[in-house]
C-alpha cells in the first residue's frame, strides 16, 4: 500500500511538471507567432520571457493558496522561490558558460541587468526579514512596491530590448504565414491555463510525496520542484549559449531572478494568511544561501566575461548547494534550527 501510494503521488507530480513545462512552451510559441504578425514585437518578446518564468511562479502561488489551511504549503512556496533563484544563478549560468567556453557580454546589457537582479535579491532578503519583524501593513506596502518594481522592469525591457536580439525565439517560432493569429492566441491561452493547472498539481503532490518518502517538504521544494519549475529557463539559456548569444543568457537569468524575487514573492506574501505570512517561512539559512549564490554569480559576471572554467565552478557550487540542502533537511538534519 505504501509503495502504491508513493508511486501514485510521484506519477501525479510528474504529470504536473509536464503540464508546467509544455504549457510554458505552448504559451511561448503562441506569443512568438503573434509577435511576428503584429506591430508589438518588443512587447510580445517581453511576454515570451515571462512565459519562461511562469512555471516557478505558478507553483509558488498555488502553494500559497493552499497554505490557508496548512503552513507546509507556505514552506513549499518559500522554498521554491529561493531554490528557483539559486538554480538559475548557479546551474543555468554554469551550463551556459560551459557551452560558450569564452564570451563577452555587452557593457550596457551587463550593468543594467546586474543592477536590477541585485536590487531584487536584496529586496527578497529584506522581505524575509519584514515577515518576521515588521507589522503586517508595512509588509503589504513592501509587497506592492515589489510588484511595481517588476512592472517597471518589464516596461524597461520592452523599450530597451533590440528587435530579434533573443536567440531563443528562432528555436520556437514557425513561419508566421502558416500560423493563423487566432489559433496561436488560443494556443497561448491553453498553455497559460496548463501552467497554472500544473502548478496546482505540483504543489499538492510535492507535499504529499515528500511526506510519503520521509523527507522535508522544504528539501523537496528547493531541489526537485525548483529545478523542474525553472527547467524552461535553464533550457532556454543553454539554447542561447549554443547560438553564441551571451546577452540573452544573462537576460533570461536575471529576468527570472527579478520575476521570482518581486512578482512571485509579493503575490505569495499577499495571498498567505496574516497569521503566517510567507516571509516567515524564509529561514536564515535560505537568506544566507541565496546571498552567497548571488554574490558568486555577480563576482563571476561583473566583468562581462563568461568562460568554461567559471561554468565548471558554478555547476560544482550547485552540487554543493544540493548537499547543504540535504544536510539542513529538518526531518533528520543535525544542523536544523
Amino acid at each position: 500500500m505504501f509503495l502504491q501510494e508513493t508511486i501514485f503521488h510521484l506519477f501525479l507530480l510528474l504529470v504536473g511538471l509536464i503540464l508546467l513545462i509544455k504549457g510554458s512552451s505552448f504559451f511561448m510559441q503562441g506569443l512568438s507567432a503573434a509577435a511576428a504578425k503584429s506591430r508589438f514585437a518588443a512587447a510580445a518578446a517581453a511576454l515570451e520571457s515571462i512565459a519562461l518564468f511562469l512555471p516557478a511562479s505558478a507553483v509558488s502561488i498555488a502553494a500559497a493558496g493552499k497554505g490557508q489551511d496548512d503552513s507546509v504549503y507556505l514552506d513549499l512556496a518559500a522554498g521554491n522561490i529561493i531554490g528557483s533563484n539559486i538554480t538559475v544563478l548557479l546551474l543555468a549560468c554554469g551550463l551556459s558558460a560551459l557551452i560558450l567556453r569564452r564570451a563577452g557580454i555587452r557593457k550596457e546589457v551587463l550593468f543594467s541587468e546586474l543592477f536590477f537582479a541585485g536590487i531584487s535579491v536584496v529586496l527578497l532578503i529584506l522581505l524575509g526579514a519584514a515577515g518576521r519583524y515588521f507589522p503586517d501593513p508595512l509588509t503589504k506596502i513592501f509587497c506592492i512596491f515589489l510588484l511595481f518594481l517588476c512592472l517597471f522592469f518589464f516596461f524597461w525591457r520592452i523599450k530597451t530590448q533590440p528587435e530579434g536580439s533573443d536567440a531563443r525565439r528562432a528555436a520556437f517560432q514557425q513561419p508566421a504565414e502558416a500560423q493563423p493569429l487566432k489559433r496561436m492566441l488560443l494556443f497561448s491561452l491553453i498553455g497559460f491555463f496548463a501552467v497554472f493547472l500544473g502548478g496546482d498539481l505540483v504543489a499538492e503532490e510535492a507535499a504529499a510525496f515528500a511526506v510519503k518518502i520521509g523527507v522535508g517538504v522544504r528539501f523537496t521544494a528547493v531541489t526537485l520542484v525548483a529545478f523542474a519549475s525553472v527547467l524552461p529557463v535553464v533550457a532556454s539559456s543553454v539554447r542561447s549559449a549554443i547560438a553564441r548569444d551571451p546577452d540573452s543568457v544573462l537576460r533570461q537569468i536575471t529576468g527570472n531572478v527579478l520575476f521570482q524575487s518581486s512578482f512571485s514573492a509579493a503575490l505569495v506574501t499577499l495571498i498567505s494568511p496574516p497569521s503566517f505570512r510567507m516571509p516567515a517561512a524564509v529561514s536564515f539559512q535560505d537568506m544566507i544561501l541565496l546571498a552567497a549564490a548571488a554574490a558568486v554569480f555577480f563576482l563571476f559576471i561583473y566583468r562581462g566575461k563568461m568562460s568554461w572554467k567559471k561554468g565548471i565552478v558554478l555547476i560544482l557550487l550547485y552540487a554543493a548547494y544540493l548537499l547543504i540542502c540535504l544536510l539542513y533537511d529538518t526531518d533528520f538534519s543535525i544542523f536544523s534550527v
